[in-house]
């Protein structure tokens, strides 16, 4: 068998397969210049400052207060405030799962409801919230309705919730109700799934520890209970 001759060897910078390592290789390096071009802009712009890129700042009196869960004061630092930040957005987030549950297993209930007024009401409710975007609804609520309350100077204080056109206070952080609203009308809809698709709540229960259950209102699936 006749070896190919030398000459009948493409060159290595006609090869396509080396020309497609070389120019990835070569944006790779551009990438990287780049990024070293930016880092030393930074760098100087810090030095000209007097900064740095550390997290002393951390350790720096934060000079301001925190008043609604753990708190703090003027004089800790700014690590402290992140913690309490993380803790106000803990408690935020799991008061509003336990709401958004609550309320969308309820209005998935009422989906299914025979009573012609709860059943049509809600699902008006969960067809506005979810085919209209969440930022229109915040806007919405800030502006035709925290913008129509009072000033801070005239606002109407009902026990602990004081009601102004800097929003709502309460003595703990709540959940966002505009967002609360959407993701409870979201979570209806797949709720209503969980239960009898033909609109009765009833449905055969098998027995259980040799004891009949018929006729039981527990739905059937409650994996798309949960939002």
């Amino acid at each position: 068998m006749a070896r190919p001759s030398w000459r009948s060897i493409e060159p290595f910078w006609r090869d396509i397969r080396v020309l497609r390592v070389a120019g990835q290789i070569v944006f790779v390096l551009a990438l990287l210049a780049v990024a070293a071009w930016l880092v030393s802009n930074l760098q100087q712009a810090l030095d000209a400052r007097g900064l740095d890129l550390s997290f002393s700042f951390l350790n720096r009196t934060a000079g301001f207060a925190i008043t609604q869960g753990p708190g703090m004061v003027r004089t800790d630092p700014f690590w402290k405030a992140f913690l309490v930040g993380l803790a106000n957005s803990l408690s935020v987030i799991l008061a509003g799962l336990a709401l958004t549950t609550v309320v969308g297993l309820m209005a998935g209930i009422a989906l299914l409801s025979p009573n012609w007024l709860l059943r049509n009401a809600t699902r008006t409710y969960v067809e506005v919230f979810r085919n209209t975007p969440l930022l229109v609804q915040l806007f919405f609520i800030y502006f035709g309705v925290v913008l129509s309350m009072p000033a801070l100077a005239d606002r109407i204080e009902l026990g602990p919730f004081i009601l102004s056109q800097r929003g709502v206070w309460l003595p703990r952080p709540v959940p966002q109700p505009g967002a609360l609203l959407w993701t409870a009308a979201a979570a209806a809809k797949k709720s209503s799934s969980g239960f009898n698709p033909s609109g009765s709540f009833k449905c055969e229960v098998t027995y259980s520890k040799g004891i009949p259950l018929r006729n039981s209102a527990f739905p059937r699936s409650c994996v798309p209970c949960t939002p």
